[in-house]
Formats: structure tokens, C-alpha cells, sequence
């Protein structure tokens, strides 16, 4: 239900990058929400991935539709006690080769953190120790990588979006 109403509502919003989408949130739905259980749940949650595939990428949905509404949501997220970790290892962090048990790696939370760190500095710079282990997704082209091609293209396109955020900021311009 709680995917349903926040990033299923209006799935174009998805879509939008760089503003705060607080106000098309009429009612203040998304406001009223209890964010400091929620993310603590979701955190939790990630890190048992004691969940089927889909719903952990609607929880991952969630928390980007969350990240979009405004830059004080963003924070929370970025300074929930395990919540990004979870993320990285959930989502990307997947072995290398990949295993017929684990799942792939998920290129929407690449969009997720650059959410994030483009919402401020202070994310941005939350997020650079974490982000140093996506780095194994531009060591290689996207031909020679264990993953689909698309899927490295995809993950090499991301990652380079996140670290082209950071040197928004100055941070790793050396880097992007």
C-alpha cells in the first residue's frame, strides 16, 4: 500500500531530477508520514532481505520518491543508522561473478543515491566512502564485464552520473 500511494501515485515524478516534488504532494501526504520509523523499518528490512525481489525494489522505489520530495526527506534518509549501507549491499554490491542465487545488480539505486547527493552537499559528502566501491563498474567496459551488457552499460552510466553529482560539489572533481 505504502508503494501504491507514494511512487506508484504519480509514476511521471519518477522521472523528474533536481526539484523538490513537496509540492505536488497535495495534502501533505508524503509529510505526514513518520519518517524516522519508516526508514528505521526500511533499513531493517533491507538488511534481512528476508523479502521477495519485488518488494525490495519497491522498497528501494519508495525511498527514491521519498529522496524527491525534499531535501530535508533526502537528509533523513542519508542519516538513518544503516539505511545506505543496506541500500549499497542490497542493491549493488552484488558478488562478482554473479551467482545464479543472488540477484543483479539494480541500476535505479544508482539514480536513488545521485537523488540524494544532488539534494545537498552534505549528502553528497555522506555518500563518497560509500560510493568508492562502485568503482568496479567503470574499471571495466561494459563487453567485459560478468554482467549483461546493458546492465553494465547501465551501472557504468550511473555511476558516472553519481561521481559527475559529486564534482558538482568539488568533492572527487579529480575523479568525474
Amino acid at each position: 500500500l505504502l508503494w501504491e500511494c507514494t511512487s506508484q501515485w504519480d509514476e511521471d515524478a519518477y522521472s523528474v531530477d533536481g526539484v523538490e516534488l513537496a509540492d505536488l504532494d497535495k495534502g501533505d501526504a508524503l509529510a505526514s508520514l513518520p519518517l524516522d520509523f519508516l526508514l528505521l523499518q526500511v533499513a531493517n528490512s533491507l538488511a534481512v532481505a528476508d523479502l521477495p525481489r519485488e518488494s525490495l525494489s519497491q522498497l528501494l522505489s519508495i525511498l527514491h520518491r521519498l529522496a524527491q520530495h525534499s531535501n530535508a526527506t533526502a537528509a533523513a534518509i542519508v542519516t538513518t543508522q544503516g539505511l545506505i549501507a543496506n541500500v549499497f549491499q542490497r542493491f549493488l554490491l552484488t558478488p562478482i561473478p554473479p551467482t545464479d542465487e543472488t540477484p543483479p545488480p539494480n541500476p535505479a539505486a544508482l539514480r536513488f543515491l545521485c537523488t540524494l547527493a544532488a539534494a545537498s552537499r552534505e549528502n553528497a559528502t555522506a555518500l563518497v566512502d560509500p560510493a568508492d566501491s562502485l568503482l568496479r563498474y567503470i574499471t571495466s567496459l561494459p563487453s567485459s564485464s560478468p554482467h549483461p551488457v546493458s546492465l553494465a552499460t547501465q551501472l557504468l552510466a550511473g555511476t558516472l552520473r553519481l561521481y559527475a553529482t559529486f564534482a558538482a560539489y568539488g568533492i572527487y572533481a579529480n575523479i568525474a
